[in-house]
């Protein structure tokens, strides 16, 4: 059984603090909210274990597209570097994270790539037409 021990990093943490900054200067610049700081109800420092919201923890990149497999896993496709027929889709094959939640890219990627299947030729092993008379 796998077991998952996420931490989340000095960076990170500094990353969402900052958008979290940004987005409550924005509000108040336009006039239109207020968002409080993150931890203020309980400590002045960021505890990820009680300040970080849900729509944080998308997990993103651990299969990255990119043209050149020394600095992805997948193409543009979704096909894995280096083989022929294993596909990837879904957050996982982003390059980078997103402020919005990732679940209407996800269906687009997912769209586009059974899109991409259906228009390559059929091989024996992937082929959708039935051999019996």
């Amino acid at each position: 059984m796998a077991r998952l021990h996420w931490r989340w990093n000095d960076v990170e943490l500094r990353s969402v603090r900052r958008s979290h900054d940004l987005l409550r200067e924005e509000l108040l610049r336009a006039g239109i909210g207020r968002l409080g700081p993150i931890g203020e109800r309980r400590t002045s420092a960021l505890d990820p274990t009680r300040d970080l919201y849900p729509t944080q923890h998308h997990h993103l990149g651990t299969t990255r597209m990119h043209r050149d497999s020394r600095r992805g896993v997948v193409d543009a496709d979704g096909l894995v570097h280096g083989l022929s027929n294993l596909f990837v889709t879904g957050s996982s094959v982003f390059p980078t994270g997103g402020y919005v939640n990732p679940t209407l890219t996800v269906v687009a990627l997912a769209a586009r790539l059974a899109a991409h299947l259906e228009s390559r030729p059929s091989t024996p092993l992937t082929s959708r037409r039935s051999t019996s008379s």
